[in-house]
């Protein structure tokens, strides 16, 4: 499959050999927990399973307050403040579960952590299904 035809869901900002996180381009548009996602460098692509999603503002000591008191819907709150979509972001963590170099899908960690920067992609079902013909990368669920 092609990058055209992927869904890239976000970036990634943080990264180990055992996960990373990225951030999405879209206010609240992380993938659903659980799902499988996969981003990649020249030499092999990493797989992850989604186990977290948090919405934050970008000042790190700074929280957003209350703002629809006066509002009649979620949406009006945006609406009348714009900005709020500029200042919040969304971000997910997953939890590294194998890699694939060259055409071997390895159910393990991988050697090196995902590059910062790197695109992420939502799994096809197909990948999915190719992906989990195997069982061995539960070892690394149960252990974390």
């Amino acid at each position: 499959m092609n990058t055209a035809e992927m869904q890239r869901v976000g970036e990634v900002v943080e990264a180990s050999t055992t996960d990373f996180v990225a951030q999405c381009y879209e206010l609240y548009q992380s993938p659903p927990l659980g799902s499988l996602v996969k981003t990649r460098d020249l030499a092999m692509e990493l797989y992850g399973i989604v186990y977290n999603a948090t919405t934050t503002s970008f000042e790190p000591g700074r929280r957003p307050i209350a703002r629809g008191k006066d509002e009649t819907t979620e949406e009006a709150i945006y609406q009348t403040s714009p900005q709020l979509l500029k200042l919040l972001k969304s971000e997910f963590s997953a939890l590294v579960v194998g890699h694939r170099q060259g055409d071997k899908l390895h159910h393990y960690l991988p050697p090196k952590p995902a590059r910062i920067h790197g695109f992420v992609y939502l799994c096809s079902p197909e990948e999915v299904k190719e992906f989990s013909q195997s069982f061995d990368f539960l070892n690394i669920l149960i252990n974390t």
